[in-house]
């Protein structure tokens, strides 16, 4: 991995430090991360192919360390503006809590990237709120959208 992380490369290692942080590797916190409105429009397309990257994650996580990547993550997001860091930070407790568990270690991490970032603790969880919120609403955008494409019978009006 890069000395210096652009901000889509930031918010993507921290969101796969989240989704490791308990040192288990979960499939709703994956899902969570890769489905979430916020990390498709700014992370997503921003970062290349999926798999090449989370192997470049790997390799510098075995590297230089989770901690060492956190730092250079913190580093690129410090350059950006406050929404984009709260935003970041609700991210990561979105994946944190996706298999409904938010364990010490989950919780140790938001705080500590919290406090690099500079910002109050206090100030995730309404941005976190907006967040769910969203990604319900594409949600059920994405459902009705489907439901509207489905065959209907002869019985059914259209």
């Amino acid at each position: 991995m890069k000395d210096t992380l652009t901000t889509p490369e930031a918010v993507a290692v921290l969101c796969l430090l989240m989704v490791g942080a308990d040192t288990e590797i979960k499939q709703e916190e994956l899902a969570s991360m890769l489905g979430n409105p916020f990390f498709q429009e700014h992370v997503s397309d921003k970062i290349g192919p999926h798999p090449k990257f989370v192997k470049t994650f790997n390799a510098a996580k075995q590297s230089i360390g989770s901690r060492e990547l956190e730092k250079k993550a913190i580093a690129a997001l410090n350059k950006g503006f406050p929404a984009l860091k709260l935003k970041t930070l609700a991210l990561m407790t979105t994946i944190a809590g996706a298999d409904n568990e938010y364990d010490q270690l989950e919780k140790e991490l938001v705080v500590r990237v919290a406090t690099a970032l500079k910002i109050p603790v206090e100030e995730i969880e309404p941005e976190f709120k907006k967040m769910k919120a969203a990604a319900v609403t594409q949600q059920l955008s994405t459902h009705q959208e489907t439901s509207d494409d489905a065959p209907t019978s002869d019985n059914e009006e259209a």
